[in-house]
């Protein structure tokens, strides 16, 4: 009988370590969940930081280049209409080209 309830008692500690690693497995996997999470919620938060800091400034400089643009078209444009059309110095090229003449 001595060796039925040593057994016996070897078998109830064996059954509560068994208990006691799937408790601590449990735990561990909520906590590495809960870890994850909160994790992804701080990566979360910076991602949008920087994202809509780097939007913020794409925006800027495109407007940028936008008044820019605006600005040397609008100078080129000015540049073109106060040239004049020397008529009589083209004619005189084309002649020349065409006929030979000077």
């Amino acid at each position: 009988m001595d060796n039925e309830n040593i057994i016996s008692h070897l078998l109830n500690i064996e059954a509560q370590a068994a208990a006691l690693i799937n408790d601590a497995q449990t735990e561990a996997a909520r906590r590495t969940a809960e870890g994850e999470q909160k994790n992804r919620a701080a990566l979360d938060l910076q991602y949008k930081k920087e994202a809509s800091g780097a939007e913020a400034e794409y925006l800027s400089c495109a407007e940028k280049i936008r008044e820019r643009c605006s600005r040397e078209l609008l100078t080129y444009q000015k540049k073109l209409e106060s040239l004049t059309v020397d008529t009589k110095c083209f004619n005189g090229l084309l002649d020349s080209l065409f006929f030979g003449e000077n």
